[in-house]
């Protein structure tokens, strides 16, 4: 009994863990929505000052230092850009990270709790069995005084 109390336990802090660990990939799900949204908007500029640069380009009066302005500014874009999408990969890689300790807790706990019902079962068995032997006992110690 004191076995099937301790495997209880045992469930009912991996039940806590579980939770725990929704929590943490509901937040990290957010934490990638923010960081796809940031790498979002900063490829939308960048394609937005590539077609500032192509119409500026058209115009027969555009100086040296706007070319080196906007290759500047694009290699700026560049960077951020390569540091967003590593972010978001770093992210996404957490997030398998949880999910697989997510994972190992539910099998951890559907194994405990097939361990108790077994244990239970065992344990009704073997109190069934003692309750048959008492009944038996009786029966025959009823049949001795007649």
């Amino acid at each position: 009994m004191n076995s099937i109390r301790t495997v209880s336990k045992v469930i009912e802090i991996k039940e806590r863990n579980k939770e725990d660990l929704e929590a943490e990939v509901k937040k990290v799900l957010q934490l990638i929505r923010m960081e796809e949204e940031l790498l979002g908007l900063l490829e939308n500029t960048y394609r937005d000052a590539v077609g500032m640069y192509e119409q500026r380009q058209r115009d027969p009066s555009i100086r040296a230092q706007e070319l080196e302005l906007f290759s500047m500014y694009f290699s700026q874009l560049c960077e951020r850009i390569d540091s967003q999408t590593t972010a978001v990969s770093k992210r996404l890689a957490e997030l398998e990270e949880v999910r697989g300790a997510l994972i190992e807790t539910y099998k951890d706990k559907r194994l405990l709790e097939i361990l108790r019902g077994k244990m239970v079962k065992e344990d009704v068995k073997q109190r069934d069995a003692l309750a048959q032997k008492e009944m038996d006992f009786q029966f025959l110690a009823k049949r001795g005084k007649k």
